[in-house]
């Protein structure tokens, strides 16, 4: 390895990938459980099917004047809008939990209905959410590790992660 290679590493290491979240302890992790809901967090739906979620991507597209005018197709003044908008939860595997940080992002509900209020029944939206029960991989840094103790005084979560990136596992 370099000296080049060395700096790099050292000022930004990698993500080291864990089997378990048990095994999760300090740095730049990657572990892989089934989501689960914090129960004194605000639920979070998805704007468009109302399905309950932990983090939506949302979508909203809107006809440019070009298009609305002339019916020109891919008109270069279409209005998009991209948001986000996300709740900490739980990550579960066999050896026990973690507590997934996440940005929280913007309303969707309120922004979902502004597009429809300015653009009506020509705005198009989609979405895309990670609803309780999918099988999610987790990139990020562990900000904090809860010791064993007594049952009784333990966390819920052995591991408090602050979420780089989140990615769907694709079931074979």
């Amino acid at each position: 390895m370099g000296l080049f290679t060395s700096l790099i590493e050292w000022f930004s290491p990698s993500y080291q990938e864990h089997e378990t979240i048990a095994s999760a302890t300090a740095g730049k992790v990657v572990i892989t459980g089934v989501i689960e809901t914090l129960e004194e967090a605000e639920a979070l739906l998805c704007p468009l099917t109302g399905e309950p979620a932990v983090m939506v991507h949302y979508m909203g597209r809107a006809s440019g004047m070009a298009s609305r005018a002339y019916g020109i197709i891919g008109d270069g003044m279409e209005i998009i809008t991209r948001a986000h908008q996300a709740r900490d939860f739980l990550l579960r595997d066999s050896s026990g939990a973690a507590l997934i940080r996440v940005e929280p992002g913007q309303d969707l509900i309120q922004l979902h209905g502004r597009m429809f209020e300015t653009h009506g029944i020509e705005m198009k939206a989609e979405t895309d959410y990670l609803a309780p029960g999918e099988r999610v991989t987790v990139q990020g840094k562990v900000v904090e590790r809860h010791s064993a103790g007594s049952p009784h005084r333990r966390a819920p979560y052995q591991v408090v992660v602050k979420a780089d990136s989140i990615t769907r596992v694709e079931e074979a």
